[in-house]
């Protein structure tokens, strides 16, 4: 069974596992106005071990994706979610890097992860990180960047809406700074 509606359960996995700080947003999936792909390319299919931490792999085939999670720890529970590509689940390639936007289907702002291939084998996951203070004003200086805070004033989100241009300045000052390496399993 495919889910879709578990999307933020991925997110939350993401920035958990990934960051303390709040998550960055996008008002579109990435880039804006671009066709998005309808299958994922070969060189991605595959399963694949992240390096970082070898409790958190990924199966992608045609046009889905599984995160797996084992937890030794037991902080997280163990989970194998499956997301097709949708409306919700978006991949777009632009400029030899594929970019990754998911949301919930009610939600409007996207979480987007851009995947840059090393070779055949390996390639990164990176993503803007909320919590560093000193990228958060980075990026401020290159788009608009709105601030969620719940009712204490703390930050819960940041919301950005990068024309192409300042998507591209994001990649050349690499904001997209949190980072994932994922390397094809052996046989």
């Amino acid at each position: 069974m495919i889910i879709t509606n578990k999307l933020f359960f991925f997110f939350w996995i993401l920035v958990s596992l990934c960051s303390c700080g709040p998550p960055v947003y996008f008002e579109q999936s990435q880039p804006a106005n671009t066709n998005k792909e309808s299958r994922f390319p070969k060189i991605l299919q595959g399963a694949f071990t992240n390096v970082e931490n070898d409790e958190l792999s990924l199966i992608i085939d045609d046009s889905t994706f599984e995160l797996i999670v084992r937890d030794s720890s037991q902080f997280f529970r163990d989970s194998n979610d499956k997301f097709q590509l949708s409306d919700s689940v978006v991949l777009k390639n632009y400029k030899k890097n594929y970019f990754l936007s998911m949301k919930e289907p009610c939600e409007k702002n996207w979480y987007v992860i851009v995947i840059k291939i090393q070779d055949e084998d390996n390639f990164l996951t990176l993503f803007i990180d909320g919590e560093d203070s000193h990228e958060v004003e980075k990026l401020k200086r290159i788009t608009k960047v709105w601030e969620s805070t719940d009712s204490d004033g703390r930050i819960n989100n940041y919301v950005i809406d990068p024309l192409k241009k300042e998507l591209e300045k994001i990649l050349q000052k690499k904001l997209f700074s949190g980072k994932w390496t994922f390397t094809k399993k052996k046989k």
